[in-house]
């Protein structure tokens, strides 16, 4: 059922300013095996990251083959999810099917995932990934496709897209993308930024000033060393925003979207009065509590003028200025809040002065 038909939640981030396990859990999609031999390969599954490299060997995946890398990889992280999904673009008699087929055979499969991160697959598949992810949704919140790329200068995915996050690296057996995934689902939404993570298993790569500055202008990722320490940067979507902003937000209409159907369903009913539209809204006050909590909601501050600037507000209407059509309808309308997002500290500007 589309849960937008009892609850539309929406939520725009402004330039100026668990609930689903999904949240912490990547889809990796890769290539047929290169040599499965008489092995039964899956299609799409869930893998158990305890004992996933001999799963896959199980599958017919040999070390040849881009996923085995990945996994590799995956398997470096200082924290582990307890699975990954692993999608599997099948062999037809004489081609490869339709990356779009194996796309939506995933999502057929679950949507208890959030990155995206294909392995082994061409740039024109990539682009195709980070199209359907564009309009993809579950539980009226989207998936982010998180890819590793080679490419310096020229853009890796164009479209400018809100959901798609493109990580340099040297060679495509580096799986940067994968990295950089297991490096940040496992935080709660709101609690992380993409930027300044340790990738364990990933070198250092050594790029020029004006490769930074390309990669940079076109928002991909890249890993370099800052006294010493190896670290992710950028961290943002192709089209500028924060990857974590995304997530949260995500995370956030989700969260709201389940405590406002959990109430439904708990009650005989909730009235079309001032008290049913009060128990809404304590929902809502709660899904944003537990935002603030994990990070991604600013605290209340006391502002110069002493005057308190609030993390959130929450504003519903009052029965009596509903109409009778909208009564008739059983439809609250006219329920918004603000948001304050924490935000992250990426860059200090720091000035002084030495006197004798």
């Amino acid at each position: 059922m589309n849960i937008e038909n009892v609850v539309d939640v929406q939520i725009s981030v402004s330039q100026v300013v668990a609930s689903a396990t999904r949240f912490g859990h990547m889809l990796i999609v890769c290539p047929y095996p290169r040599t499965p031999g008489s092995a039964t390969v899956p299609a799409v599954t869930a893998y158990s990251v305890a004992s996933i490299t001999e799963e896959i060997k199980t599958a017919g995946f040999g070390e040849s083959d881009p996923v085995y890398n990945a996994v590799q990889m995956l398997l470096k992280a200082k924290r582990l999810s307890d699975i990954v999904y692993i999608a599997v673009r099948q062999n037809t008699t004489d081609s490869v099917e339709d990356i779009a087929l194996t796309m939506q055979r995933a999502f057929d499969y679950t949507s208890d995932f959030w990155a995206i991160c294909p392995v082994g697959l061409t740039a024109p598949d990539v682009q195709k990934i980070s199209e359907i992810v564009e309009t993809q949704k579950t539980n009226g919140s989207g998936f982010a496709l998180i890819a590793g790329t080679t490419s310096v200068s020229d853009l890796p995915i164009t479209g400018q897209p809100t959901r798609s996050h493109a990580m340099h690296q040297t060679q495509e057996s580096d799986c940067a993308n994968i990295g950089l995934a297991a490096a940040c689902l496992p935080y709660a939404p709101g609690e992380e930024t993409w930027q300044f993570k340790s990738i364990p298993g990933l070198a250092e790569q050594h790029l020029t000033s004006s490769e930074i500055s390309a990669m940079e202008e076109n928002n991909t990722g890249y890993y370099a060393a800052l006294f010493g320490n190896e670290c992710s940067m950028g961290g943002r979507m192709c089209d500028g925003e924060y990857i974590d902003t995304v997530r949260f937000k995500d995370w956030l209409v989700e969260n709201i979207a389940r405590k406002i159907v959990a109430l439904f369903i708990a009650n005989a009913k909730v009235p079309y009065t001032d008290d049913g539209i009060a128990q809404v809204q304590a929902q809502i006050i709660k899904a944003l509590e537990e935002g603030r909590e994990a990070g991604g909601i600013a605290d209340d501050e006391i502002q110069s003028d002493g005057s308190t600037l609030r993390g959130y507000t929450v504003t519903v209407p009052k029965a009596s200025d509903l109409t009778s059509e909208q009564r008739q309808k059983r439809v609250l309308e006219g329920v918004t809040f603000t948001a304050r997002l924490s935000g992250a500290i990426h860059k200090t500007v720091i000035r002084g002065s030495l006197t004798a």
